[in-house]
């Protein structure tokens, strides 16, 4: 093989190694994305419960009030 050969050969292997390095990538970003969006959706539905409390306690803390 002569040496331009052999470079490119080489530089197949290198092109082939970072294509599958790529796609790798490519699947833990798919993966971290879902992730980020279940924890967002928990994030919110965690909000909505802490704002219920508070409007819940309010609602006492007023009929407290008007029963005093």
């Amino acid at each position: 093989m002569t040496d331009e050969k052999r470079e490119i050969e080489l530089l197949r292997r290198e092109n082939r190694a970072l294509e599958d390095d790529n796609f790798q990538k490519c699947e833990i970003i798919t993966e971290l994305k879902g992730r980020i969006k279940k924890l967002d959706r928990e994030n919110l539905g965690l909000r909505q419960q802490v704002e219920n409390m508070k409007r819940k306690e309010a609602s006492r803390y007023k009929s407290d009030a008007w029963v005093d």
